[in-house]
């Protein structure tokens, strides 16, 4: 039962699937007033399954997605969520409750993106450093003075680098930023330099990535359906869609949950082989590794595992392929070398045979052991331990991961000899 379990709801939550994209999985945390963050929840999940639309444990049946109302409601174990509620933990019962959000109507509990400049001009309540500059963006937007739009944002773009002013700006601004970036009645270039702004704010910044996984949970879902509603791949638009993916790197890395369905792979597929910029792929292929990775260390049977990754990456040879393709990319730097072949390394553990690698992936194998081994025997004592990890488990690899697993073993009983 336990193993049974634990598929359920490795399906269930992490590769939830929507023929719409307007499902998301209930935020780990509150987004309302009512929570203290600080107050211990220990809730345990009953045996949760999928039967049809509906989830079930021992205590019965009940709706996979969420029904809200105007009055608050108990989040069942498993249920996935409309967007643009309101969500708190009720401090008395422990338990996540959700209603319909104060401005939106039922009809529209589904969409997060502003939608028009009106909502967009908008300032935030208090004053802070860049209130009155934000206030100006605000002003030429309303007035379609995209020029002197442009020129504000390249004025505070500087600060959106900076540690403390990006977090100042995420909080106080985020509502306006992902606005302009999801509003398609925008200049593409508008839209481009407020993605670059949001991007500069969110790199090599925990505590900016946390607040909007917290406080906008909706935000990768939204730029998945913004790209999948492109029609024609200007370079205007790839450079916007480049934007964009950058975004979903930055925060699928910190929380590869992010991740909820087939849809979201088929939309990176369709990027990946539409706009030729190999950044652009290489980011891409950072996303589906770092799923691939999540999937790989979770506590299930290889055959879980496997038919979790297929549930949601069918066309997972493909992605194969690319990792073997760029791994040997002499061009490629040390980390994403690690990375990629990590991927290979995973892939290949959990889905052996099924897997399959070219014969130029095992050439450039062999070849870096050579050049690897070398480098561990060279007989400096000061070396990278965790330059020194990868190279042995690459060595290690070439019989027990992408070769014959026999030849492994005659090798080192030879060696212990």
């Amino acid at each position: 039962m336990e193993l049974f379990w634990y598929i359920s709801l490795f399906i269930t939550t992490v590769f939830a699937i929507d023929q719409h994209n307007q499902i998301i999985l209930a935020p780990t945390t509150s987004l309302t007033e009512d929570v203290d963050v600080h107050t211990p929840i220990d809730i345990k999940p009953t045996d949760v399954y999928v039967s049809g639309d509906l989830l079930c444990n021992d205590e019965g049946c009940y709706p996979l997605l969420f029904e809200p109302s105007s009055d608050w409601k108990v989040i069942k174990p498993e249920q996935r969520l409309p967007a643009g509620l309101d969500i708190r933990v009720n401090l008395e019962t422990g338990l996540k409750e959700a209603k319909l959000g104060d401005a939106n109507p039922i009809d529209d509990a589904t969409t997060t993106a502003v939608t028009n400049v009106h909502k967009q001009v908008d300032a935030p309540s208090e004053n802070y450093e860049f209130s009155e500059q934000f206030a100006k963006l605000r002003d030429s937007l309303a007035k379609q003075d995209y020029s002197t739009v442009e020129s504000q944002f390249d004025d505070l773009m500087d600060f959106a680098h900076d540690y403390k002013h990006g977090y100042k700006i995420i909080i106080k601004e985020f509502d306006f930023l992902q606005g302009v970036a999801l509003n398609n009645s925008l200049p593409l270039n508008i839209r481009e330099l407020d993605a670059r702004m949001i991007i500069a704010c969110i790199r090599n910044n925990p505590p900016v990535i946390e607040y909007i996984e917290q406080n906008y949970p909706n935000f990768v879902r939204d730029i998945f359906n913004n790209i999948n509603e492109v029609q024609d791949v200007t370079p205007d638009v790839q450079l916007l869609v480049k934007r964009f993916i950058n975004i979903l790197t930055v925060l699928i890395e910190s929380d590869p949950t992010y991740i909820v369905g087939v849809v979201d792979f088929e939309t990176l597929r369709k990027v990946f082989y539409t706009i030729d910029d190999k950044q652009l792929k290489l980011r891409i292929l950072e996303i589906i590794a770092s799923f691939v990775d999540r999937v790989h260390h979770e506590e299930l049977s290889k055959t879980m595992k496997r038919d979790g990754i297929m549930f949601v990456i069918p066309k997972i040879q493909d992605w194969t392929k690319e990792f073997s393709k760029f791994v040997r990319d002499s061009d490629i730097d040390e980390v994403h070398l690690r990375k990629f072949f990590n991927t290979l390394y995973d892939l290949k553990t959990d889905f052996g045979t099924d897997i399959k690698i070219d014969t130029s992936f095992i050439n450039w194998l062999i070849n870096q052991i050579e050049i690897r081994s070398k480098s561990l025997n060279n007989g400096i004592e000061q070396r990278d331990v965790e330059q020194d990890t990868f190279d042995r488990k690459l060595i290690d690899s070439r019989h027990k991961v992408f070769g014959n697993e026999m030849a492994d073993s005659i090798k080192n009983f030879h060696d212990e000899l």
